[in-house]
């Protein structure tokens, strides 16, 4: 049986990357992948997914309108790149929100499912519908130029965040159109010669570069990196340096923060990173593309290198460890987000958002090289007597934390954001543990000075083994905790059993 195409909607595992690699390679099966439910956070998609070579990994996108693809969005929980390996990480864009039928023995008559495990399947039905036209006129194709076809024609929305939206939405006519006017000859070694970019400056084959600035700032970064390009083709004409100019696509209202040399005679060129351009507390994204000068339009962009820099905002004590934003301006859902470093002594903040109007605004936060899932969100639903809500997070200290608030609402608000830090590492001793003292809960605190109000509150336990009764050394309720001083509680636990 000759298997065209295989949709993914499940987790990989690393001893499965071989196994996709051999599909789409050497047996020419195309296949689509579910990016994930993680998002709005950046780099919230699974890690094995965008080490496999030519999978399609389908992100998700919602329109108000059919006819329009200008106002399409990115939805909420549709996970964003970029990869670790410094790719964009979304390869597509397909509709991932749909009403369906239940069974009749439910109350209801339709129910709302979303989901990339939709987008993708919707995804390669589509291809498959492509492939399908693409046999019945005798079109010759392969993974990599089904993939170069759809890159080509595939619609970008105006200022669309490429780490969502990657190449865009598929617009599978076009894509027909491409593959049928260009020889497959031409569109393989483009493809080919696209795949060769390599960075060789630290020894990587990574598909980009991604930098945290996670150091102090007398810590020097890897600021300079040298990239090769492959050899000539013969179908697209000799790769002469000269004809290719490099370009960054950062806009001219942001500052550049990449310079680039051009490409010299032995296929390379330099780019170098500026520190002090980089904005404060943010994901600086730019790209260098290889403009080749060739009277073939869709084949003027050779190659196009991906360079992240995620510059975190630094938590002080001059700060009181606290981050504000005030009169902040929400607009419909476009995530905004904080980039955080706090220091080795933080284990928790807390994040007060105040908003006068009604409106649905999601939470999320995610950790530098933990795993990031839809648990880490939470929805804050505000209305006429519900202004202020707040949110515990736990937090690693020396770690790059993203904190985003995706904002589910049809016109702009003005909201205020305070992210408190706190040093109150709660240690728990364990009954295993017989070199310890037993029965001691220690609260140490590492930041600020503190008063705290120690509120305790005892309920039942299951299988009848309540009440519990807890004798304290002290009734005290409040305590002042100075820097690096901890509160300890002693306690002793009877269980009571009824005769």
């Amino acid at each position: 049986m000759k298997v065209d195409i295989v949709n993914l909607s499940v987790s990989l595992d690393t001893e499965h990357e071989e196994v996709v690699n051999e599909m789409t390679e050497k047996h020419g099966i195309i296949v689509t992948k579910a990016a994930g439910n993680c998002g709005p956070v950046y780099s919230s998609l699974y890690e094995t997914d965008v080490k496999i070579k030519n999978m399609f990994i389908i992100g998700s996108v919602f329109t108000k309108k059919d006819d329009f693809k200008s106002d399409a969005i990115i939805p909420t929980y549709s996970s964003r790149g970029p990869g670790d390996n410094g790719s964009r990480g979304i390869s597509f864009v397909a509709p991932g929100d749909a009403i369906t039928a239940v069974p009749r023995y439910c109350s209801i008559k339709h129910e709302i499912l979303y989901g990339t495990s939709f987008s993708a399947p919707n995804a390669a039905g589509i291809i498959a519908c492509l492939l399908s036209a693409l046999k019945d006129n005798g079109i010759k194709y392969s993974v990599s130029s089904i993939k170069t076809a759809l890159e080509k024609t595939a619609f970008l929305p105006k200022d669309g965040d490429v780490l969502g939206f990657g190449h865009g939405i598929i617009q599978i006519y076009d894509a027909f159109k491409f593959m049928k006017n260009f020889d497959l000859g031409i569109v393989q070694n483009y493809s080919n010669r696209k795949r060769k970019l390599k960075i060789i400056s630290d020894e990587s084959s990574k598909n980009g570069i991604f930098v945290r600035l996670n150091n102090n700032e007398n810590d020097a970064i890897k600021d300079r990196y040298k990239i090769k390009l492959s050899k000539n083709d013969a179908n697209l004409g000799p790769c002469n340096p000269k004809r290719i100019k490099l370009q960054s696509t950062t806009k001219p209202k942001n500052a550049n923060f990449v310079l680039h040399s051009k490409i010299t005679k032995n296929n390379s060129f330099k780019i170098a990173i500026q520190k002090h351009k980089l904005k404060y507390g943010a994901l600086n994204y730019t790209e260098i593309h290889g403009i080749l000068f060739s009277k073939i339009s869709y084949f003027k962009q050779l190659f196009h290198l991906p360079i992240t820099v995620i510059s975190p905002k630094k938590v002080t004590k001059e700060e009181g460890y606290c981050i504000k934003e005030n009169q902040l301006k929400l607009s419909p859902n476009v995530p905004h987000r904080f980039f955080i470093l706090p220091p080795k002594e933080c284990f928790q903040c807390i994040v007060t958002v105040a908003v006068e109007t009604r409106a649905s605004l999601y939470l999320q936060y995610s950790i530098e090289n933990i795993y990031v899932s839809s648990t880490t969100g939470k929805w804050l639903e505000f209305n006429e007597t519900t202004k202020m809500l707040t949110s515990d997070i736990k937090i690693y200290g020396n770690r790059i934390h993203e904190i985003t608030i995706f904002p589910d609402i049809y016109e702009p608000i003005i909201c205020d954001i305070e992210i408190q830090f706190y040093g109150i590492e709660v240690i728990k001793n364990s009954l295993e543990n017989k070199n310890v003292e037993q029965n001691v809960i220690t609260f140490n605190n590492n930041l600020q000075n503190l008063h705290a109000t120690l509120i305790m509150e005892f309920v039942n336990v299951s299988f009848k083994l309540s009440p519990i009764h807890f004798n304290f050394e002290t009734n005290k309720s409040q305590y002042d905790i100075c820097e690096n001083d901890c509160l300890k509680i002693t306690y002793n636990f009877t269980r009571m059993f009824k005769s």
